[in-house]
């Protein structure tokens, strides 16, 4: 008996000795319901392991991720100026302007992620758009026991220009409160584009 999780497609598996994909119509309902079962859980486990990249990836990786969480809000997206700036629209007027900054540790004042999101706000954005500053921090350690992902004067030069600093981790809460309470989870992205620079946190905190 094939094992589900290794169905492939008639010519790979002459080739390497998988199941062809047509089996699973032929074995009885309860091995072709278990096998979309499966396939179904893989599929959703896949797309969160994508996400969870926002807690410790960096570079295009983490541009992904950041991708498919305000997708998942249900969002219109466009990448600007080469890749470098996710435009979110949360509706006909009103855009998120998303520099994403993978540095480690505290962004300093002279930091190109901080320069980065001043040409974003300078170059790219409307009368009607935030400007926000995606960070990481420390992402070899645990989200609870990270510090600050700005340093202070950096985060009061960011305030000044009406920037807002949005954490990765925070996002990833947005995220994951969207699973349940879509609706609600909406309202952050409100919340941060009407905040005028400086780090946005949930209710919780966080």
């Amino acid at each position: 008996m094939p094992s589900l999780a290794v169905v492939k497609s008639p010519q790979s598996a002459m080739s390497d000795g998988f199941a062809p994909e047509w089996l699973v119509a032929q074995m009885p309902p309860g091995y072709r319901n278990r096998y979309e079962e499966i396939q179904r859980l893989s599929g959703e486990i896949k797309g969160m392991d994508r996400l969870g990249r926002l807690l410790w990836e960096g570079g295009t990786p983490l541009r992904e991720a950041v991708h498919e969480a305000f997708d998942a809000l249900k969002t219109e997206l466009e990448w600007l100026d080469d890749g470098t700036c996710l435009a979110v629209r949360l509706d006909s007027a009103r855009r998120l302007l998303i520099h994403v900054a993978s540095a480690d540790g505290p962004l300093e004042k002279k930091s190109e992620a901080v320069a980065g999101a001043f040409r974003v706000l300078q170059e790219l954005a409307g009368k009607d758009d935030r400007t926000v500053l995606l960070t990481t921090g420390e992402r070899d350690v645990p989200p609870k026991e990270r510090g600050d992902t700005v340093a202070a004067e950096a985060h009061d030069l960011l305030r000044r220009m009406g920037v807002n600093v949005l954490p990765a981790t925070t996002l990833f809460n947005i995220w994951m409160l969207s699973l349940t309470e879509l609706a609600e989870a909406r309202t952050y992205l409100d919340l941060l584009h009407g905040q005028d620079g400086g780090a946005f946190k949930t209710k919780a905190g966080k």
